[in-house]
């Protein structure tokens, strides 16, 4: 008897569902959209507020936790972003992104992914550095 083609059969079915399971997680969850946590040491308002201050990107509306930013026209591109915060977390989220002054299809003005990633990445970075700075501050102020 030959058992092999029912294994090899469950075993293309099983790749092909881990491959769809994990291809679908990573869509979902760049490295820049993972929350960054805080405690009560920092107005994550002000935190946003600062980090943005400091870089290219602009702040373009303002609605209760949520402020949306831009990186207008920076290297021929715009990225929108919303900055989401709790009480306890923050989070990048990409809205859009285009090629300024793209007259073709949609999907054709895009912004390489190399290169969203990093912008969002280093304004995740940048915020996470600066919650880092006030938990130290803070930390000093509580000892002593």
């Amino acid at each position: 008897m030959n058992y092999t083609k029912p294994y090899k059969a469950m075993f293309v079915v099983l790749a092909l569902l881990c491959h769809s399971v994990l291809a679908d997680d990573a869509l979902d969850r760049f490295g820049y959209a993972y929350p960054l946590p805080y405690s009560d040491y920092a107005s994550a308002d002000a935190v946003i507020k600062d980090v943005i201050l400091n870089s290219h990107w602009r702040i373009v509306s303002e609605k209760p936790n949520v402020l949306r930013v831009m990186l207008s026209n920076y290297k021929g591109y715009d990225v929108v972003s919303d900055l989401k915060y709790t009480d306890n977390e923050i989070t990048v989220n990409l809205v859009s992104h285009k090629r300024v002054d793209c007259q073709k299809q949609a999907d054709k003005c895009g912004v390489p992914q190399k290169y969203l990633q990093r912008w969002l990445m280093t304004l995740r970075q940048r915020t996470a550095l600066k919650l880092h700075h006030l938990a130290i501050m803070d930390a000093k102020q509580k000892a002593g």
